[in-house]
C-alpha cells in the first residue's frame, strides 16, 4: 500500500508547491464539474449495488438451476438401476418360465402319485390360497392408492395446463389492448412514439406542464379565480394521495394475501412430497417383501421339482417292468394254449374208450380255463387300450405345453419390444416436459413484462377514459338534439300523411253514400209500383222467401220476418208494415251517415286550419311568403322549396345546439372554478361584475396617479443613462481584463509548447546517454529526469486547466452581464413604449381636464390625500397577495417534492414486489419441475409394478390351471379304477367290443342287476321245491339229492 501511494503523494506535494506559487486573489471556488463529478460518482455507485443485487440474483438462479439439474442427474441415475433391476426380473422370469414348463412336464407324468398324496396338498393349497388371497388384497389396496394418487396428479396437472392456457389468453388480450392503446394515444396526439413508456412519460410530463401552467402566469386581474383553482388543485391532489395511500394499504395487503398463500402452497407441497417419500419407502419395502416372497415360492418349486423328477424315473422304471411282464404273459398264453391243443389230441386218439366216463368233467374243467384265460386275456388288452389311450393323452398335453411355451416365449418378445417402446416415449416426452417448462418459463417473463406495461397503460387508459367520457357525452347530447328534431319531422310527416288518408277516405264515404240514395230512390219506385199490384192482386198470397233480398242487413230481416211470418194480417197490410220498416232503417242509416260526414267535415276543416296555421308559423319562420294547404298542393315546387330550408334550419339548430352544448359544457366548466352551482352563476357573475367596475374606477383613480409618476419616470431615466454609461465603462474595463488573459493564455501555451520540445530533447538526449552509459548511476539519473520531466508536464497541464476554468468563468460572467444589459435596454424601451402611450392618453386627458378643471379645484387637496391613501391601501394589498401566492407556491413545490419522493418510494416497493413475485414464480417452476419429477418415478414405479402384478397373476393362474387339471386328471383316474373293477368283477355281463363308458358301465351294472335278480328268484324257488331255509346252502342238499337217486338206481 505505501508503495502504491508514493505517486499520489508526491502529485499532492507538487500541487501544493504549484497553488503557493500563485496569489490568494486566483484561487478560484470548487468548481461545479467536480458536484458533477461526485454526483456520476453516486449514480455509478447506485449503479454497482443495482449490478451486484441482479449477481446475486443471477447466483441464486444458477445454484437453483445447479440442483435441478443435480436432481435430474439423480434421477436419471435412478432410471438406470430401475433398468437394471427390470432387466434381472425379466431374466428370472424367463427362468421361472423355462422352470414351470419342466415342472408341467414332469406333473402331468406324475398325476397318479398327486392323486395318492391328495389330502397332504389339498391342506397346502388352502394355506397357499390364503395367503395369496392376502397379498392380492394387499396389493388391490396399494393398486388403488396408487391410481387415486395418479388421478389427482393428473388433475394437478391439467388444472395447471387450463391455468397456462388462461394465462396466455390474458396476455395475449392484454396485449391488444396495449397496442389498441397505443394506436389511440398515436391517433390522439398526432404523434409516433419510440414505446409504450415513451408514450406514458409524455402524458406524465405534458400533465405536469399543464399545472405548472395553472400555477404560473398568474394575471393581476384574476388573482381570486387562480387561488380558488390552486385550491382546488390542492384538494385534487390531497385525494389523489389518499388514494394513493389507500391503493399502497391495498397492494401490501393484496402481496401479504399471496405470501400467505404461497407459503401454504409451499407447506402443501412440501407435505405431498413426505407423503410420497414415505409411500415410496412402503413400496420399496413391499417390493422387498415381495421377492422375498418370490424367491421362497421358486425354491419350493424347484424342491418339487426334484421330487418330482425322482418320481418320474422311478415310475418310468414301473412302467418298463409292467411292459416286459405283459410280453412274458403273452408268450406263457400262447405256449399253453399250443401244449393244451396238443396234449388233448394225443389223449383223445390214444384213449378215446377209456376216458369217455371223464370227458365231461374234463370239458367242464377246460371251459373253465377258457373263460378265465379269455377274461384275462380280455383284462390284458383293456390294459393295453388304456396304456395307448393315456401315451396319445400324455403326447397332446406336451404338444400343447410346447406351443403354450412357444406362445410364451413370443410375448416376452413382444413384451421386450413394448418396453423398448415405451422406453423411447418416455424419453420424448421427458424432451417435451423440458420443452414446456422453457416455455412456461419464457410465457412467464413474458406475463411479468405484460404486467409492467398493462400498469403503465391503466394510467394512461384512466387519462384516456377522462377525456373519452367528456367527449361522449358530450357526443350524447349532440345525438338527443338530433333524435328530437328527426323526433318531430317523422310527427309531421305521420299528420300529413294521416290528413290526406282522411281526405281519401270521406271522398270515397261520399261516393258510396250517394250510390246509396240512387238505389234507395230506385226502390222506392219500384215500392210504388209493387203496391199498386199488389192492391190489384190482393187476393194472391206471397210466399215468405220473397219478402227478403240478399242485399239487406241481418236487422232488416229480423223486423221483416216479424211481419211477414204472420198470416193474421192480410198481404196488404203486410207490404205497408215491410215497406214501413226498410224505410225507417235506411232513413235511420242516411242520418247516421249524414252525422258521420258532417263530424268528418268538422274535423277536416280543424284538421286544414291548424295545418294552416302551422303552415304560416313555417312561413314566418322559414321567411318564405304565406301559403295555404291547397296552394301546397297546387304548387308542389313550394313545398321541395319548403323542405329545403327546412333541411338547411335544421343543419343550422344541430350546430346551434352543439354551440348550446358547448356553452353549456363552458357554463359548467365555469361553474366548476367559481365553485358555483349553475344556478346561482348569474349572481356570481354580477359580483364580479360590480368588482370589475370597482376597479375599473380604481383603475382611473390610478391613471390620475400615473401623471404624478410620469416626472418620477423622467428622472429615473436621466439615473438609467448615467448607470448604462458606467456599466459600459465597466465592460470595456472587463474586456481589457479578458485581453490581458488571453495574451496570458498564449503566452503560457507558447511556453508549454517550448517545454515540450525541451522534454522531447531531454528525452532523446536521456536515450543516448542510456545507450553510452550503462552503469546504474546514471540510470537512476534517467529516471529521475524523467520524474521531473512528468511532474513539469503535470504542472503544464494543471496550469492549463485552471487557465482554462478562469477564460470560461470570464466568459461566463461576461455573458451574464451581456444578458443583464440587454434585459435593461428591453425595460427601457418598455418605458419608452407606456410613456408614448401615456402621452396620448395625457393628450386626450388634457382635453377633459381643461373643461373639467374648473369644477375640481376646490376638490383637489381632498382628491389627493384620498390617492396617497388609496395608493398606499393598493400597496398593501399588492404586497399580500404576492406574498400568499408566493407561500402557495412555496407549498405546492414543498408538495410536488415530497409527491415525486412517494413516488419514488412506491416505484422502489413496486421493484421490490415484482423483484419478490418473479423469485416466488421460479420457487413455483422449480417446484412444478419437483412434482413432475416425482410423478415421473410414480408412474415408472407404477408400471414397474403393474408388471409385476401381471407376472404374478399369470404364475397364480397356471398354477391353479395346473391345480385343476391335476384334481380333473385324479378324478378321471379314480372312475376308471372303479369302472375297471365293476368290469373285472362283471366280465360276462360286459361287451368287449365296446369301449368303456359311463353307458357301458350302467348298461353292465343294469344287465348284472337283472340276473342277479333272476337268480335270487331261481334260489327261492330251488329253496322252496327242496324246503331249505335261508342258512342251508342249497348246493348240499341238491347233491345229496342226486347222491340219494344215484342210489336208488
Amino acid at each position: 500500500m505505501n508503495i502504491e501511494l508514493r505517486p499520489f503523494i508526491e502529485l499532492i506535494n507538487v500541487l501544493n508547491h504549484m497553488t503557493s506559487s500563485f496569489d490568494s486573489s486566483d484561487i478560484a471556488e470548487v468548481p461545479s464539474e467536480v458536484c458533477r463529478l461526485r454526483e456520476e460518482n453516486q449514480r455509478l455507485q447506485q449503479m454497482n449495488c443495482s449490478l451486484k443485487e441482479e449477481i446475486q440474483n443471477i447466483r441464486t438462479q444458477f445454484d437453483e438451476i445447479s440442483s435441478i439439474s443435480n436432481s435430474l442427474e439423480i434421477s436419471h441415475k435412478e432410471n438406470l438401476k430401475l433398468a437394471e433391476e427390470v432387466r434381472k426380473f425379466q431374466s428370472e422370469k424367463d427362468e421361472l418360465s423355462r422352470r414351470l414348463q419342466i415342472s408341467l412336464e414332469m406333473v402331468e407324468d406324475f398325476k397318479n402319485k398327486m392323486a395318492q398324496d391328495k389330502n397332504a396338498t389339498n391342506s397346502l393349497f388352502n394355506l397357499a390360497k390364503l395367503a395369496e388371497n392376502k397379498s392380492d388384497k394387499s396389493n388391490d389396496s396399494e393398486i388403488r392408492n396408487l391410481k387415486e394418487r395418479i388421478a389427482k396428479n393428473e388433475e394437478s396437472y391439467r388444472r395447471l395446463e387450463a391455468d397456462l392456457q388462461l394465462e396466455r389468453k390474458r396476455s395475449s388480450i392484454v396485449e391488444d389492448q396495449n397496442r389498441n392503446l397505443y394506436n389511440l394515444i398515436q391517433h390522439h396526439f398526432c404523434m409516433q412514439f419510440r414505446d409504450i413508456d415513451h408514450a406514458v412519460d409524455y402524458m406524465r410530463h405534458q400533465k405536469t406542464i399543464q399545472e405548472m401552467k395553472n400555477s404560473i402566469n398568474v394575471s393581476s386581474k384574476d388573482h381570486a379565480d387562480q387561488i380558488k383553482a390552486l385550491i382546488l388543485a390542492i384538494k385534487k391532489m390531497k385525494m389523489k394521495l389518499r388514494k394513493e395511500a389507500s391503493s399502497k394499504q391495498a397492494l401490501e395487503t393484496q402481496y401479504k394475501n399471496e405470501i400467505g398463500k404461497m407459503i401454504d402452497e409451499k407447506a402443501v407441497l412440501e407435505n405431498e412430497i413426505t407423503n410420497l417419500k414415505i409411500q415410496m419407502n412402503d413400496l420399496d419395502k413391499q417390493t422387498s417383501i415381495f421377492d422375498m416372497t418370490s424367491r421362497s415360492i421358486v425354491e419350493t418349486k424347484e424342491q418339487k421339482i426334484s421330487n418330482l423328477k425322482q418320481e418320474n424315473t422311478s415310475l418310468k422304471n414301473k412302467i418298463k417292468e409292467l411292459n416286459q411282464k405283459i410280453s412274458e404273459i403273452s408268450k406263457k398264453q400262447n405256449k399253453n394254449t399250443e401244449n393244451g391243443a396238443e396234449n388233448n389230441s394225443q389223449n383223445i386218439s390214444q384213449n378215446t374208450s377209456k376216458l369217455n366216463s371223464t370227458l365231461c368233467s374234463s370239458c367242464s374243467q377246460l371251459k373253465d380255463q377258457l373263460s378265465s384265460l379269455s377274461q384275462e386275456k380280455e383284462r390284458i388288452r383293456i390294459t393295453n387300450n388304456e396304456i395307448n389311450r393315456q401315451y396319445t393323452q400324455i403326447k397332446i398335453q406336451n404338444d400343447s405345453l410346447t406351443f403354450a411355451n412357444q406362445k410364451l416365449n413370443n410375448e416376452i418378445a413382444q413384451l421386450k419390444m413394448a418396453k423398448d417402446e415405451t422406453e423411447a416415449k418416455l424419453n420424448a416426452e421427458a424432451s417435451k416436459n423440458e420443452a414446456l417448462k422453457i416455455k412456461i418459463k419464457h410465457i412467464l417473463s413474458e406475463k411479468n413484462e405484460n404486467d409492467g406495461k398493462q400498469k403503465r397503460f391503466d394510467f394512461a387508459i384512466k387519462q384516456f377514459e377522462k377525456m373519452y367520457e367528456n367527449q361522449k357525452s358530450d357526443a350524447s347530447m349532440l345525438y338527443d338534439h338530433r333524435n328530437s328534431l328527426i323526433e318531430l319531422i317523422y310527427r309531421l310527416k305521420n299528420i300529413i300523411q294521416s290528413e290526406e288518408n282522411i281526405i281519401e277516405k270521406l271522398l270515397n264515404e261520399k261516393k258510396n253514400l250517394k250510390k246509396k240514395n240512387k238505389i234507395l230512390k230506385r226502390d222506392q219506385m219500384l215500392g210504388n209500383s209493387q203496391n199498386s199490384n199488389q192492391n190489384n192482386n190482393s187476393e194472391n198470397s206471397i210466399p215468405v222467401t220473397s219478402w227478403f233480398c240478399a242485399d239487406f242487413d241481418q236487422e232488416l230481416c229480423d223486423k221483416i220476418s216479424e211481419f211477414a211470418g204472420n198470416d193474421g194480417f192480410p198481404v196488404t197490410a203486410k207490404l205497408k208494415q215491410v215497406l214501413a220498416v226498410i224505410a225507417r232503417h235506411y232513413g235511420n242509416k242516411m242520418k247516421e251517415n249524414q252525422e258521420i260526414l258532417k263530424n268528418s267535415e268538422k274535423e277536416k276543416e280543424h284538421l286544414i286550419t291548424t295545418l294552416n296555421s302551422f303552415m304560416k308559423t313555417l312561413s314566418a319562420s322559414l321567411e318564405i311568403p304565406e301559403f295555404d294547404n291547397y296552394q301546397a298542393i297546387l304548387n308542389p315546387v313550394k313545398v321541395g322549396e319548403m323542405m329545403n330550408i327546412i333541411k338547411r334550419d335544421l343543419s343550422r339548430d344541430r350546430q346551434k345546439s352543439s354551440l348550446n352544448n358547448i356553452n353549456e359544457h363552458l357554463i359548467s366548466q365555469i361553474s366548476s372554478k367559481l365553485q358555483v352551482e349553475p344556478e346561482f352563476l348569474m349572481n356570481e357573475i354580477d359580483s364580479i361584475v360590480d368588482s370589475n367596475n370597482e376597479l375599473q374606477e380604481n383603475i382611473i383613480s390610478i391613471q390620475k396617479k400615473l401623471k404624478a409618476t410620469q416626472k418620477a419616470l423622467k428622472d429615473e431615466k436621466s439615473k438609467t443613462s448615467e448607470n448604462q454609461k458606467a456599466h459600459d465603462q465597466k465592460l470595456q474595463k472587463k474586456d481589457r481584463i479578458i485581453s490581458n488573459l488571453t495574451q496570458q493564455n498564449e503566452s503560457l501555451s507558447s511556453n508549454l509548447a517550448r517545454a515540450e520540445t525541451s522534454i522531447l530533447s531531454l528525452e532523446s538526449s536521456m536515450r543516448e546517454n542510456s545507450q553510452k552509459n550503462d552503469n546504474k548511476k546514471a540510470h537512476v539519473q534517467m529516471m529521475s529526469h524523467k520524474q521531473q520531466v512528468e511532474t513539469l508536464q503535470r504542472r503544464m497541464r494543471d496550469l492549463k486547466q485552471e487557465s482554462e476554468n478562469k477564460i470560461t468563468e470570464l466568459e461566463s460572467k461576461n455573458k451574464e452581464l451581456s444578458l443583464h444589459a440587454e434585459k435593461l435596454e428591453k425595460e427601457s424601451e418598455f418605458w419608452k413604449q407606456n410613456a408614448s402611450l401615456l402621452k396620448n392618453v395625457q393628450a386626450q386627458k388634457e382635453q377633459e381636464m381643461q373643461k373639467m378643471q374648473f369644477e375640481f379645484e376646490k376638490y383637489e387637496d381632498e382628491v389627493k390625500q384620498q390617492n396617497l391613501k388609496e395608493i398606499a391601501s393598493l400597496k398593501r394589498q399588492y404586497e399580500t397577495v404576492i406574498e400568499t401566492l408566493k407561500s402557495k407556491n412555496q407549498e405546492l413545490r414543498s408538495l410536488t417534492g415530497d409527491l415525486s419522493n412517494d413516488f419514488n418510494k412506491v416505484d422502489k416497493t413496486k421493484d421490490n414486489l415484482q423483484k419478490k413475485v418473479s423469485d416466488l414464480e421460479a420457487e413455483k417452476e422449480q417446484l412444478i419441475a419437483k412434482i413432475d419429477l416425482l410423478l415421473d418415478s410414480e408412474k415408472r414405479s407404477k408400471q414397474i409394478h403393474e408388471q409385476k402384478l401381471k407376472a404374478s397373476q399369470l404364475a397364480a393362474e397356471t398354477k391353479h390351471q395346473n391345480e385343476i387339471s391335476d384334481i380333473k386328471s385324479a378324478f378321471a383316474v379314480e372312475k376308471r379304477k372303479i369302472f375297471s373293477f365293476a368290469v373285472k368283477n362283471f366280465s360276462k355281463f360286459f361287451n368287449a367290443n365296446k369301449n368303456l363308458d359311463e353307458k357301458s358301465y350302467k348298461e353292465t351294472v343294469e344287465k348284472t342287476s337283472t340276473e342277479l335278480e333272476r337268480l335270487l328268484s331261481q334260489d327261492t324257488a330251488i329253496r322252496r321245491l327242496l324246503g331249505i331255509t335261508q342258512n342251508e346252502s342249497a348246493e348240499a342238499s341238491i347233491s345229496q339229492l342226486l347222491l340219494s337217486l344215484y342210489h336208488q338206481s
